[in-house]
């Protein structure tokens, strides 16, 4: 929500700062998330070579719980 926009059938001041808080907490994820991918990306792009371990999958676990699941 933009400063000085109001929603229409809130009033001034009536849920307004939950409205910003929120927008202020995704804004904070989003750039968390931009941040971490950008570091992650400095680390592999000057590289030449990159090993990766590959781990095998193990045993798909048995379902006794007679549910069908």
């Amino acid at each position: 929500m933009a400063a000085g926009v109001v929603e229409e059938g809130v009033e001034e001041g009536h849920g307004v700062g939950h409205v910003v808080a929120e927008e202020l907490v995704v804004v904070a994820v989003v750039r968390c998330c931009l941040e971490l991918a950008a570091s992650v990306g400095k680390t592999f792009l000057p590289s030449d070579v990159v090993v990766v371990d590959i781990k095998e999958p193990g045993p798909v676990p048995v379902d006794n719980s007679g549910y069908g699941y």
